[in-house]
């Protein structure tokens, strides 16, 4: 995946 600085990156991290 590509997400940098990106709000859907942090979500993802959060949920995992």
């Amino acid at each position: 995946m590509g997400y940098r600085g990106k709000p859907i990156n942090l979500a993802h991290k959060k949920t995992v």
